[in-house]
Formats: structure tokens, C-alpha cells, sequence
């Protein structure tokens, strides 16, 4: 889900729980009881969709790279050992060319290509140490990557699904919320405590990070320095004095 969906699926759990603990004051069958209870069951889909779309995308991805993966690393070998053939036999490795770069489709064709031409050509292979079986697995790690390719395809289409089915929770519990708004208040119009209770549980939060204060550092004052005191100048007399004492 995205950020604004999970703040309103946020929200509707607070209501969700806010109707269950005050079930005295909306009983099921009254109308307020039956908001509460399309809301709890808006929220109960939320949290099953949202757990549907995420597993699938995962599972999705983490199968078809592991299909690619393996794929890839039996056309490499059988690239590297063709190149080693056509030391002796120049030309031998032409069809067993890797490019650099390949899209998903043009790997299957280049597995296709080297499942053909490798077949007419497995004695050659297999004396350079290549399994008597390398033809047949390659064939099968084609076909895992090609299912895998298949099965991300359905994902996708479940996720599209589930998408649709989280935005049609959300419009259900968001028109209870709308309807419980005045239902509440009118319910607690006695009841301030309660109420404000409802109002802040039933509030959406922003979503907006609060913005760092930055510390003002004020400067420090340079110490001040005192002027030194003036000597106090002796009259020479004195001086004479106090030494011819």
C-alpha cells in the first residue's frame, strides 16, 4: 500500500477498535453498529489484500531470478566449452555465442538456439567434459525460467487485483467513517470526554515528518581584559629613606 493508504487503514483500525470497545453505546443492530461493523470488515480485507500483494511480489521476483540465474549459468558453460572446441575446429563456437546484454525474451531464443545446435553436436561436448545429460538439463532450466516468466505475469495480475480490491476496502470504510462522524457525534453530544476520544482516533494523521530544529549557537563574548594597574611613583627622598634604614 502506499503511504496515504496506509495512514487511512491506520485510521480505521483506530475506529475499528473504537466501536468494539463502546458496543453499549452502538449495539449491531443499530445503524451506528452496522458503520462500525463495514468498517471492521474494511480493515479485516485491508490486511488481507496487503499481505496477498506483497508475498506475491516477492515470490514473484525471487523465482525468476533464480530461473534466469541458473539458465544463464548452463549457456556460459557451454559457451566457454564451445570456445575451447573451436581451438582446434575454427568456427565451431558461432551458434554458441553469448551477447552481453539480453532481455528476457532473447534469452529464451538463445537457449532455444543452443538446445538445437548443441544436440546435433553433443559428442563434442560431452569429450570436453560436459554431462551426457547437459542437453536434457538445459532443456528443463529452460522451461523453469519460462514458467517462472509466467508465473511473475499472473503476479502481477494478482497484484493489479488486490490494488483494486484495497482501494474499494478503503472507499467503504472511509464512507462508514463519514457516516459514524455524525452518528457519533450526536451520540455523545453528553459525553465531551468520549467524544473528544472519537475525534482524535478517527483523525488521519499528516504524515509530514516534523522539521529538525537546528540549535542556535550563540557566540561566546571575548573575555575582557583590564587595563594594568598604574605604579604609584615614590618620591626619591623616600626611597633613600627606607634603604638607609
Amino acid at each position: 500500500m502506499t503511504r496515504m493508504e496506509m495512514r487511512r487503514y491506520a485510521m480505521l483500525g483506530r475506529v475499528r477498535d473504537f466501536g468494539q470497545a463502546h458496543r453499549d453505546l452502538f449495539p449491531e443492530s443499530s445503524v451506528g453498529g452496522q458503520a462500525f461493523a463495514t468498517v471492521a470488515t474494511a480493515v479485516a480485507e485491508l490486511s488481507d489484500l496487503a499481505v496477498a500483494k506483497m508475498s506475491s511480489a516477492r515470490e514473484g521476483v525471487r523465482a525468476m531470478e533464480d530461473a534466469r540465474h541458473w539458465l544463464i549459468d548452463r549457456l556460459e558453460a557451454i559457451s566457454r566449452t564451445a570456445r575451447a572446441i573451436a581451438v582446434d575446429r575454427p568456427g565451431f563456437d558461432d551458434s554458441f555465442r553469448l551477447p552481453r546484454q539480453y532481455s528476457n525474451e532473447a534469452l529464451v531464443t538463445i537457449a532455444r538456439v543452443f538446445i538445437q545446435d548443441s544436440e546435433a553436436m553433443k559428442g563434442q561436448f560431452v569429450a570436453h567434459g560436459l554431462a551426457e545429460t547437459f542437453v536434457a538439463e538445459l532443456q528443463k532450466l529452460l522451461g523453469n525460467f519460462e514458467q517462472a516468466t509466467r508465473d511473475r505475469e499472473a503476479g502481477r495480475s494478482a497484484r493489479i487485483a488486490a490494488h483494486a480490491g484495497i482501494e474499494k476496502a478503503l472507499l467503504a470504510g472511509l464512507a462508514a467513517v463519514r457516516k459514524l462522524d455524525v452518528i457519533v457525534a450526536n451520540q455523545l453530544e453528553r459525553d465531551p470526554a468520549t467524544l473528544a476520544v472519537w475525534e482524535r482516533e478517527r483523525r488521519m494523521e499528516s504524515g509530514r515528518r516534523p522539521k529538525a530544529t537546528v540549535p542556535t549557537i550563540k557566540p561566546v563574548p571575548a573575555p575582557q581584559v583590564s587595563d594594568p594597574p598604574t605604579p604609584v611613583s615614590q618620591p626619591p627622598g623616600d626611597l633613600t629613606q627606607r634603604i638607609a634604614s
